[in-house]
């Protein structure tokens, strides 16, 4: 398939390209002042919240499906994208590691089997991650009913991302943890989807 990928000099986006190129699909990089003239089957986006109308553009134009691993995003821009899924499939995510997905579960059954213990957050990623707390820590916060403001963000070296939930009694804690070795993770996750969503 070919695929347009928005973010394609970013970190996850070097990795995404490389994994696409190995996989045998077509990349067309789209960056800050690349042009949007070429018809692709999917469109795959790790870029910035602030690039989000020129993503919702370019797929309004070709009729582009599109998987979404930005986060940071503004009202305004939450709304852009889904107003898209009028015109066309959109699937967005904090995480497209295959582990978060699982985490995700288990937190949410701790929540319901442990509804008085007391719960946080910590997460940490790379020092120049613009968006803080990341979209990550927001799902768990959200599944756990924690405000997203208690949320614990330490922003340290080139980190890819470490997630923490702890449960705590007076007794006892449990801490279901998630990190990230590699953005390929993320990048095998993105283009699963991408793949089952793409046009024909």
């Amino acid at each position: 398939m070919k695929v347009a990928v928005f973010g394609a000099k970013g970190k996850v986006g070097t990795v995404l390209c490389q994994l696409l190129h190995q996989l045998g699909h077509v990349v067309v990089k789209i960056d800050k002042d690349d042009s949007l003239e070429s018809d692709c089957n999917v469109a795959i986006d790790f870029s910035c919240a602030q690039a989000t109308e020129k993503v919702v553009n370019y797929c309004k134009k070709f009729k582009t499906p599109l998987v979404c691993g930005t986060t940071g995003h503004t009202e305004n821009q939450l709304k852009m994208l889904k107003n898209l899924k009028n015109d066309v499939k959109v699937v967005k995510k904090a995480n497209f590691s295959i582990g978060f997905g699982e985490m995700e579960k288990v937190v949410s059954q701790m929540k319901k089997a442990l509804p008085n213990w007391d719960v946080e957050i910590v997460e940490t990623h790379k020092k120049d991650k613009l968006d803080k707390p990341s979209g990550s820590s927001k799902v768990l916060a959200d599944l756990v009913q924690l405000d997203q403001q208690a949320i614990h963000s330490l922003r340290l070296g080139n980190c890819s991302g470490e997630h923490q939930v702890t449960f705590a009694c007076q007794w006892e804690s449990l801490t279901i943890t998630h990190k990230v070795d590699n953005r390929i993770s993320f990048a095998l996750g993105a283009v699963k989807i991408a793949e089952s969503i793409a046009k024909k």
